[in-house]
């Protein structure tokens, strides 16, 4: 809601339930006499505008309220005094664009629309494209202007207006590169009652107090650099590193000394070394012929040797073997 001079407005949706949430901007600072607000338009909602007038601004005059949406006039109101003399201040609420014809006074209630480009290479005259820029400049603006005035009465009813219709498809030149978004659209009429005319003298030439509502999309406000962008999705953390990838091969036997692996954890480690140590375990042609040799005996009675081996990581640099004697006792389970 903005408060400016005593008197409050703002943007509603939801059927008057949820004001938008405002925003401020550097390049649209508050004046003598007005004050610009940013709001997100949603594409298809209905908004309407309410607007508080606290006596204590305005008395002992009373206040005409005038509503302009995309550069058109949509409704104008007259208050008496006598409305606004009260302790609490005095509510007005802008549905939409009032007409009033010989069928009737209608209400067409508002509604923000994506604005639909013109794409088409069509030649438009200097004219032309001077008056569509013009009525351009204005678009995705809702302008509640607040004018004073002595109020003398009612005088007959209503003139009738010229209807106003929504702005059609806008062509690409007209923009400019803006960041426009959004333009207001009017839905289907509904009658209601009938309204009078009155007689007013302003009190001042200008309005007293200027409401400005610019409504653009999250991604124009964004581009404008009026909200912030949205933040960038976090990267899923790359699968954890190998530790032993990065150790030298020296690093490597250090670390499988001061942890005195054996046999088995050494043969999975020992590819990872390089250089003349590549291999660190090596089988004696020996001991693999004896293996082979001792499994095709059938009728041996007695023991046959055989060498196991072990690893001493305790001293040198480069592991070395020993070869231990151990003995496996073989038994002839065949009939004589």
């Amino acid at each position: 809601m903005v408060t400016f001079k005593g008197l409050e407005a703002e943007v509603l949706i939801d059927n008057l339930t949820k004001p938008l949430q405002e925003y401020t901007s550097d390049d649209d600072p508050s004046t003598e006499n007005s004050v610009t607000r940013y709001v997100k338009a949603i594409s298809g909602a209905e908004f309407a505008l309410r607007v508080y007038l606290d006596a204590d601004a305005v008395i002992p005059y009373g206040v005409s309220c005038c509503v302009y949406v995309d550069g058109e006039k949509i409704t104008k109101s007259a208050i008496p005094p006598r409305y606004l003399a009260s302790k609490t201040p005095y509510i007005k609420d802008i549905l939409g664009r009032k007409t009033c014809q010989k069928d009737g006074t209608f209400l067409e209630r508002t509604q923000f629309s994506t604005i639909q480009l013109n794409t088409a290479e069509e030649a438009l005259d200097s004219e032309k494209l001077k008056s569509m820029s013009k009525r351009v400049a204005k678009i995705g603006t809702i302008e509640v202007h607040i004018l004073r005035i002595i109020y003398h009465g009612r005088r007959g009813s209503s003139k009738f207006d010229d209807p106003k219709y929504a702005l059609g498809a806008v062509p690409e030149k007209a923009l400019k590169g803006q960041a426009l978004s959004h333009t207001t659209s009017f839905l289907n009429r509904e009658k209601i009652a009938h309204r009078h005319h009155v007689e007013t003298t302003y009190v001042d030439a200008t309005p007293y107090a200027k409401f400005i509502f610019k409504y653009r999309s999250r991604a124009a406000l964004q581009a404008m650099l009026i909200i912030p962008r949205d933040p960038s999705p976090e990267s899923s953390p790359p699968p954890p590193s190998d530790p032993y990838d990065d150790m030298s091969p020296e690093e490597l036997r250090r670390l499988l000394r001061q942890q005195n692996v054996r046999f088995p954890l050494l043969l999975f480690l020992g590819t990872r070394l390089t250089g003349p140590q590549t291999t660190l375990v090596k089988q004696e042609r020996g001991v693999k012929r004896e293996r082979r040799e001792s499994s095709t005996v059938s009728r041996v009675s007695g023991r046959i040797k055989q060498e196991a081996v072990v690893l001493d990581l305790s001293d040198e640099d480069v592991p070395t073997i020993k070869k231990k004697k151990t003995k496996m006792q073989v038994i002839d389970l065949t009939d004589d």
